[in-house]
């Protein structure tokens, strides 16, 4: 007898979708390491590289790439969120980490007379102040990870940069835990339009899109260290460049005479200021500054340790992450190029001068682009080329 199919059971049901892959991507350690661990600027020897940290380098380069086509930090945040999750809402890109390894702790400063500091000196200083800490010299870990569809793209764009500009552990912008992969170290692949497309202009947040790059000639790759304290080099020198010819002299910035005039404390052997202006431009290049005169023979009477901190929205901010990156780009297992980038990212609205014993005063960056000059005293270096991005 003929029956009727009950309501419901018309169509025979879908079966489920397959999950999703999961791929690997096996990535080494090209420079020394600082920190990575809970405790800042300390290593964890059971977990040296963490699946957490490195969602959280993802996230940024996401929004520093792809994070372009947005111009309302609420629709950035809507899209931001259902990629990478929230404390609500667990994201689809499962992230995990596996064979983890560091290479073997040395300390950054050995003492001795002359004491032996690890280089580049000018990347590593925090860590040969005391306590001196220990760095880890290379290492290598593996990804491995699954995510929908939808997400590939989103992920793609934030790992190749990742790979490239960012790093593992602190001071990654400095070029410390710099990485190799061979699915994105490669010059002909770094820089791929669609990530980066956009409206003109800059946004709240910082950008590859509209930001500058400087890099070194791909013809004669250098080691990962040599290409390392090369960058680092330019800028150890730019910033600190001097009056005339003597590394010991004077400091050619302005920042030095404006504290002395503005805080009325002077050394008698520098009572005949060499600048003219109370300018403070290479707050350009990060926040908190702090700038220590020493009170030893001739230099006594100068003021005591100050600090140049970032004022935004009329508050008081701790700090506030440099727009340039300096990195040993690696383009193959052994060697890297020398890149110095610098992000579209706002500065501080405003900066604010303080010291134990005073009041803070509200001072000024100055008219001089120092990034700027940075970046055009780079490529006038031979070999290197600059790039608008």
């Amino acid at each position: 007898m003929l029956r009727s199919i009950p309501a419901g059971l018309e169509e025979a049901p879908t079966a489920p979708p397959p999950p999703p892959k999961i791929h690997t991507l096996r990535i080494a350690i090209t420079t020394a390491v600082l920190g990575g661990g809970v405790e800042a600027g300390k290593s964890d020897p059971l977990m040296p590289v963490r699946a957490s940290e490195i969602r959280g380098s993802l996230r940024f380069w996401w929004r520093a790439s792809r994070g372009a086509r947005f111009t309302s930090a609420a629709d950035l945040k809507a899209r931001e969120d259902r990629i990478w999750g929230t404390t609500d809402l667990a994201s689809p890109v499962v992230i995990e980490v596996a064979n983890a390894r560091l290479g073997a702790g040395v300390p950054a400063m050995r003492p001795g007379q002359p004491p032996h500091y690890e280089e580049p000196r000018y990347a590593l200083f925090p860590a040969q102040s005391n306590p001196v800490k220990n760095i880890h010299k290379g290492g290598a870990f593996e990804i491995r990870f699954r995510m929908p569809s939808d997400c590939v793209d989103d992920f793609d764009a934030a790992m190749r940069y990742w790979v490239l500009f960012g790093g593992i552990g602190s001071r990654t912008r400095r070029g410390l835990g710099s990485l190799y992969c061979p699915e994105y170290s490669n010059l002909t692949t770094w820089y791929a339009p669609n990530d980066l497309e956009g409206p003109a202009g800059s946004r709240p947040w910082p950008t590859l899109h509209g930001g500058r790059i400087a890099m070194g000639d791909p013809k004669t790759p250098m080691t990962h260290q040599q290409a390392w304290e090369t960058a680092i080099g330019l800028l150890r020198d730019f910033r600190q460049a001097k009056v005339g010819s003597n590394r010991f002299g004077r400091s050619a910035w302005p920042e030095p005479d404006a504290i002395r005039r503005l805080r009325d404390q002077t050394a008698p052997a520098h009572a005949t200021p060499v600048t003219h202006n109370d300018e403070f431009p290479r707050a350009a290049f990060g926040l908190p500054i702090i700038f220590h005169f020493r009170q030893d023979q001739h230099r006594r009477g100068d003021p005591d340790d100050q600090s140049l901190e970032p004022i935004h929205d009329g508050q008081r901010a701790d700090r506030m992450a440099s727009p340039v990156i300096l990195k040993p780009l690696a383009v193959s297992p052994t060697h890297s190029v020398p890149v110095c980038l610098v992000l579209n990212t706002p500065g501080a609205a405003g900066l604010e001068l303080r010291a134990k014993g005073k009041p803070d005063l509200p001072v000024s960056h100055g008219r001089r682009d120092a990034v700027g000059d940075f970046l055009r005293k780079v490529a006038g270096q031979r070999g290197w080329t600059w790039y608008q991005i």
